[in-house]
């Protein structure tokens, strides 16, 4: 819901370009939408001070304060994510460990810039209420401090490090992100032969060929043994006296 987010992702190879593009229509339409909804419905309340359509404004510092203070918690924000999502041990925590950073910026540093964190959610706020004035910062300061943290991420971890945009996975559906599909011996890890490294993104070449995984000598899918969490729900589920 984030285009920042995605933009992130996007640097870091681990999306397709259209696919970003259309996430980034989806997020900013998908807001935008839902403040005319709730404009419809509340009316007044909802446009009218001090409400102004939930729009995100600078506090009381002033505007510098305001894109300083939005990158540093953006960067914050998507280097939790992306250390999370990377971890076998964390990835299963993710949703909770962002939610709860969230919650502690919207409660300390909120009054500095309002915490957006987010140019659609801000953006679908000021285009109903045409308030253009501070939009600049909420556009650019996220996705600064996100872009930011995508290469802290690459130069501490590589590009080829584990993980998928896309958090909760299942082995019997395909990932449009990291080339995964369920039965299906186009992805599977054989020595990389006949693998579609085009539905790989995620992957160097050299990863794509160095994880020469079996599980009883049965080949695993690569994308797969790249995520830890599902891999792992993976080899369990046909092990004798283990649920799946």
């Amino acid at each position: 819901m984030n285009p920042a987010i995605t933009l992130a992702f996007l640097r870091l190879g681990k999306i397709r370009t259209w696919d970003a593009v259309f996430f980034i229509a989806a997020q900013t339409l998908g807001g935008t939408l839902g403040v005319i909804v709730a404009a419809i419905c509340l009316g007044s309340v909802f446009t009218d001070p001090p409400v102004n359509y939930a729009v995100t404004v600078p506090g009381w510092a002033g505007a510098a304060v305001a894109f300083a203070a939005e990158t540093v918690i953006s960067f914050a924000l998507m280097t939790t994510i992306l250390a999370f999502t990377a971890s076998p041990t964390l990835i299963r925590f993710t949703g909770l460990s962002v939610g709860c950073l969230v919650t502690v910026f919207i409660i300390l540093e909120s009054p500095l810039s309002g915490a957006s964190m987010n140019p659609a959610r801000t953006l679908a706020s000021a285009a109903p209420g045409m308030m253009w004035q501070y939009l600049w910062i909420y556009l650019l300061a996220p996705t600064i401090g996100m872009l930011a943290a995508a290469e802290f991420h690459a130069v501490m971890r590589g590009r080829d490090a584990p993980g998928c945009t896309k958090l909760l996975q299942s082995t019997a559906v395909r990932c449009i992100h990291c080339g995964y599909r369920p039965n299906s011996s186009a992805d599977t890890v054989s020595g990389c032969v006949g693998a579609d490294t085009d539905l790989l993104p995620c992957l160097s070449p050299v990863a794509r060929c160095s994880a020469q995984t079996s599980i009883d000598s049965r080949p695993v899918p690569v994308a797969l043994a790249r995520i830890p969490f599902v891999y792992e729900h993976h080899r369990g589920r046909d092990e004798p006296g283990r649920e799946s």
